[in-house]
């Protein structure tokens, strides 16, 4: 078991019942947090290989990463004295004003749990964040009992939940050639036409969620505060464009970060948006045509760190599954990536209470009690 910070280094104020609490933000090293996940087996075996090779990177960026605390890149774990069982969340910015939360555990303790949602709410309610997403997958059943209501608590001016597929894809065996379609990179002067993408192929929340109707769609101004910590964070888009017509019919937004800020490396992920209605062949080769470009900013940009990854992560809908895989794209899983705007903050945090009350009450009772709690 990992050595926590003594108690005096715990905050009073937030608590369930006396003997759990949570830890300041950031109390736990690197090391700490990464063994806590191996004891609890939230990192499987494939995701443990695929880290292996990259820990000391992601230690490093990591360790950066919390100097920025709510700046860049923070933790919250609770602990329970009385039952020795601990989880956590974590939360890295992603755009201006945009978190992803992530890399939540709990040990089956519903009190916990819930101790530790309120104060990531209340963290993003004091560092004023704009809009929260997180990624889980649909096997996991407590995440899809709880996130997948987002939409329907919140409604859709405010939130979002789409199931999206996540690729392994080797961009080298494409070229950036072709006689049908031309690719633009987009910078703030074609904001307007990565707006318009972006909420016809993904929706508004997602466009508002992204930042992509800013003014700084490369995140110029986040980066420099990345900057500041040693990091780096940039953001590159392109719109495939048919010659002819002159029309936007897939975009691909490539995301550069430090690695492995998430386990599943969806700081580097390009999302890839093309046109639902094209023939199969069309989102054939917009598809490669838009993923080699991409390619650049992975493995061309000399003023990012170094990609040391061969493939990139693509993240698609189901509608271009096919064609991922026709183009030797290797699926992985499934994710679910859920946002929610400032706008919902309050509503689904009484919806949150709603839900664990009758959890923390019964919890309560048996800890006056001194009953072994069943959660």
């Amino acid at each position: 078991m990992i050595s926590l910070p003594s108690p005096e280094y715990f905050f009073d104020t937030w608590y369930v019942m006396p003997h759990l609490k949570l830890l300041p933000t950031n109390a736990l090293t690197f090391d700490q947090l990464y063994t806590h996940y191996l004891e609890v087996g939230f990192i499987y075996p494939a995701k443990l290989e695929r880290l292996a090779d990259h820990l000391d990177l992601i230690r490093e960026n990591w360790t950066r990463g919390y100097a920025g605390a709510l700046e860049l890149l923070w933790t919250i774990a609770y602990h329970d004295e009385r039952f020795d069982k601990m989880g956590s969340v974590t939360c890295f910015r992603t755009t201006n004003h945009g978190w992803q939360s992530q890399h939540l555990t709990s040990q089956n303790h519903a009190a916990g749990l819930f101790s530790l949602l309120l104060a990531a709410h209340g963290e993003g309610v004091f560092i004023n964040c704009a809009a929260m997403q997180n990624w889980y997958s649909p096997t996991n059943a407590f995440a899809m009992k709880i996130y997948d209501r987002i939409p329907r608590v919140l409604g859709p001016r405010d939130s979002t939940c789409r199931l999206l597929n996540y690729f392994w894809v080797n961009p080298l065996r494409f070229s950036p050639l072709s006689r049908q379609f031309r690719v633009v990179r987009c910078r703030d002067n074609e904001r307007s036409l990565v707006r318009m993408m972006a909420r016809r192929l993904r929706g508004d929340v997602y466009c508002r969620a992204e930042e992509l109707e800013s003014d700084d769609i490369e995140l110029d101004s986040l980066d420099r505060v990345y900057r500041r910590y040693g990091l780096r964070r940039r953001r590159f888009i392109w719109v495939a464009v048919d010659r002819v017509s002159g029309e936007p019919l897939g975009m691909i937004v490539a995301h550069r970060g430090p690695l492995g800020l998430s386990f599943s490396f969806l700081e580097n992920r390009c999302d890839l948006l093309v046109d639902p209605d094209l023939a199969f062949e069309q989102k054939k080769e917009i598809s490669s045509l838009l993923i080699a470009r991409a390619a650049q900013a992975y493995f061309d940009s000399r003023a990012l760190p170094a990609y040391p990854l061969a493939d990139l992560v693509v993240i698609a809908p189901e509608d271009i599954q096919q064609v991922l895989l026709d183009i030797g794209g290797v699926k992985t899983r499934q994710y679910y990536q859920g946002i929610w705007l400032n706008a919902g903050f309050e509503k689904w945090k009484k919806y949150m209470t709603r839900v664990f009350s009758p959890v923390i009450q019964r919890f309560e009772r048996q800890s006056r009690a001194n009953e072994p709690v069943g959660i």
